[in-house]
C-alpha cells in the first residue's frame, strides 16, 4: 500500500495512523503519560472501557422499562 521509495510516503503513513487513532485527544496522551508502566496503562482502559459499557447498559435498561411501564406518554415535538 505505501511505497517507502517515495519521498512523502512516510509522512502519509504517519498521516494515516493519526486519523485511524481519532480519539487521542489531550486527556488520553495525559493518561497515558501519567501511567507507571503500560501493564498499568492497559488496566485502565479496559476499566474505563467496563464502566462506559456497564453506564450505556443501565441507560439503555432504564430508557426500555420506562418505555414498557409507561406506554401513554406522548412524545415530544417542538414545532407543534
Amino acid at each position: 500500500m505505501f511505497d517507502f521509495s517515495q519521498p512523502k510516503s512516510l509522512y502519509y503513513l504517519f498521516l494515516f495512523c493519526y486519523i485511524a487513532i481519532p480519539a487521542f485527544n489531550p486527556a488520553i496522551f495525559q493518561r497515558i503519560a501519567m501511567a507507571k508502566n503500560t501493564t498499568q496503562i492497559k488496566y485502565s482502559f479496559i476499566i474505563a472501557g467496563f464502566a462506559c459499557v456497564l453506564i450505556i447498559l443501565i441507560i439503555y435498561w432504564i430508557s426500555t422499562i420506562l418505555l414498557f411501564s409507561k406506554t401513554d406518554i406522548a412524545p415530544y415535538r417542538d414545532w407543534e
